[in-house]
This record gives C-alpha cells, structure tokens and sequence, in this order.
C-alpha cells in the first residue's frame, strides 16, 4: 500500500507540474487527477461597475444618462464565442 501511494503522488506531482508523460506513470487500477488547466487567462474583471449619470435640475426632474455597454474584447473572444457573449446563436 505504501508503494502504491508514493507512486501516485509522485506522478500526481510530475502531471500537476505540467509534465503530460507522467500520464503513464499512475500504479494499475487508480484514477488519475485531472490535467492541468493550459487555456487562455480569463478577461479581466472591470475596475467598477457602468453607472450612469443622473442629475437633478432646478426644477427637480431628474434626468439619467445611459448605462454604457461593455463588449468582450476580441483579445479573450473568437468569432462564435464573441457573438454568443452577445447572446445570440454563433
């Protein structure tokens, strides 16, 4: 038992690191971990939230400007994904 757990925590270790080949490592009969994440990052998170502008005149109306609309960059986005981002089908 103990050689079949310094084994796998070995080559757990070695496939987390990045090493793909200590796929074939893992002792008979376990389930190895899952791969290492090697996507693009995740978009940035936006500094603060779109407001809008509201203002209140002499007269005590009070006017609201538009709320801005933030699109996905093409930097973190394909084609298909930009569009369903958007909410639309690709």
């Amino acid at each position: 038992m103990a050689a079949f757990l310094a084994e796998y925590r070995i080559a757990s270790e070695e496939l987390l690191c990045g090493n793909l080949k200590a796929a074939a490592w893992f002792p008979e009969g376990c389930y190895p971990p899952a791969y290492p994440f090697v996507g693009p990052p995740p978009p940035r998170r936006p500094l603060s939230p779109p407001t809008r502008a509201i203002t209140v005149l002499e007269s005590g109306a009070v006017e609201r400007g538009e709320i801005p609309v933030v699109e996905p960059t093409a930097q973190h986005c394909g084609e298909a994904t930009e569009l369903r981002c958007r909410g639309r089908p690709p």
